[in-house]
């Protein structure tokens, strides 16, 4: 599969096109959808988004805890594409991103329903699984060093 991963600016016509994808895939199952409050405490993250044939076909947001730390947040992938190594790929590009600019580890908060997905990908829970959105989440960190 031939991903290109690119980087989106905050508040661009880009961007307004991963709220889409995250508001079909991540909040519109629930009945939610985003405030104007959520959006905009998202300014100071990265954005990163993943294309196939110039469709976004994934997407996930990257918020800098400390120099040291980030948390990984809202990752999604296109229904029709699921399962077929699209979030792997977008997850390792993010994580070498990551390493790259000086980050030691990554943390985020993983759905019962993906906890299986990113154990795969080395992540390790901690702490108890807590109640967000109405869903059963599960803290989870990896070591970039």
């Amino acid at each position: 599969m031939n991903l290109e991963f690119c980087f989106v600016e905050y508040n661009s016509s880009a961007y307004k096109e991963l709220i889409e994808l995250r508001r079909k895939i991540l909040r519109k199952p629930l009945g939610l959808d985003y405030s104007p409050e959520q959006l905009k405490a998202e300014k100071d993250y990265k954005f990163v988004a993943a294309y196939l044939k110039q469709k976004l076909v994934a997407c996930l947001l990257i918020m800098p805890l400390d120099h040291n730390v980030a948390r990984i947040r809202h990752v999604a992938v296109d229904e029709g594409l699921q399962g077929k190594g699209i979030g792997k790929a977008l997850m390792q590009f993010s994580e070498n991103y990551l390493q790259q600019s000086g980050f030691a580890q990554i943390i985020l908060y993983a759905r019962e329903s993906a906890f299986e997905f990113y154990t795969k990908l080395n992540y390790q829970k901690f702490g108890e699984p807590f109640l967000e959105l109405d869903l059963i989440h599960s803290k989870m960190s990896k070591n970039l060093l």
